[in-house]
């Protein structure tokens, strides 16, 4: 029956979520035995409400203070027709994955109202990254990989980037070509993060964004360029002396020194 169904299942909760809700509603033991499942179905409703929102606001020509308000209004409203107080604290604080720049970042929220305004917040500042609104920070590109034409894009409005600039100035400032790798970034990011967050409460989209791409993406990337230096790239076919040139112009990148030195030794082999 229910019973048997919800405690078959260890992780894929919305797979058997009738059976989750109605196990949980039969009896007080009920709800304490699907108490976690009922927590995760509950954080995953929110996280599809988050998409939707922002969404919503991707649609949108200009984005003003008011047009964020009403945005978290409904979203509120729409989390309080399923039951959900979007004010009531993770406890405990929840990791969810959102994106920067089309990069999956692992971000802490305290509650569903701070999960939609990270997200709300890492649309924006990719938005501002993207259309030049927000400098970019050293090596981001590389690591980002193409985008998407910026044309047609939503107008953002100054006012909604304050803080931003503040604390993305500031990193820009502390990454420089001189800590050219991943351990050093991170020490910057340690050091940094007492001056950012008081000034910025969302400089953990940036934080997030760094500690999404040390190790195994950066070392994506690396391949992936790689493989696009190659005279048979289904890229762009080169002949040999471009493809001597690409990797020679790779040899001296950002994205090789932040990756660190297996892919510098991969990178050597090859060429």
């Amino acid at each position: 029956g229910c019973m048997t169904r919800a405690l078959s299942s260890e992780s894929d909760w919305g797979s058997v979520a009738m059976d989750v809700h109605a196990v949980a509603e039969s009896s007080e033991v009920g709800r304490r035995l699907m108490a976690r499942a009922l927590r995760q179905l509950e954080l995953e409703a929110v996280g599809a409400k988050v998409r939707s929102s922002v969404d919503d606001l991707a649609k949108q020509k200009h984005i003003t203070k008011t047009v964020l308000e009403q945005n978290k209004k409904e979203f509120v409203e729409t989390l309080k027709g399923c039951m959900v107080d979007a004010l009531k604290p993770y406890t405990p604080r929840k990791e969810v994955e959102l994106q920067y720049r089309g990069v999956a970042v692992k971000v802490i929220v305290a509650s569903a109202m701070d999960h939609h305004s990270v997200a709300i917040e890492c649309f924006i500042r990719s938005l501002a990254t993207d259309t030049g609104k927000l400098v970019k920070m050293w090596c981001e590109d590389e690591l980002v990989g193409p985008r998407p034409e910026a044309d047609g894009a939503a107008d953002l409005d100054d006012e909604l980037l304050v803080a931003a600039k503040t604390s993305r100035q500031a990193l820009v400032d502390g990454l420089a070509d001189g800590y050219a790798n991943a351990a050093n970034v991170d020490a910057i990011l340690k050091a940094k993060k007492v001056f950012l967050a008081p000034v910025d409460r969302f400089s953990r989209v940036e934080v997030s964004f760094w500690q999404s791409t040390m190790g195994e993406m950066a070392a994506d990337r690396v391949r992936s360029v790689i493989l696009s230096c190659l005279p048979e790239s289904l890229d762009k076919p080169k002949t040999m002396t471009q493809s001597l040139a690409t990797f020679e112009k790779f040899a001296s990148s950002a994205l090789l020194a932040f990756a660190g030195p297996s892919q510098q030794t991969l990178f050597k082999t090859i060429i």
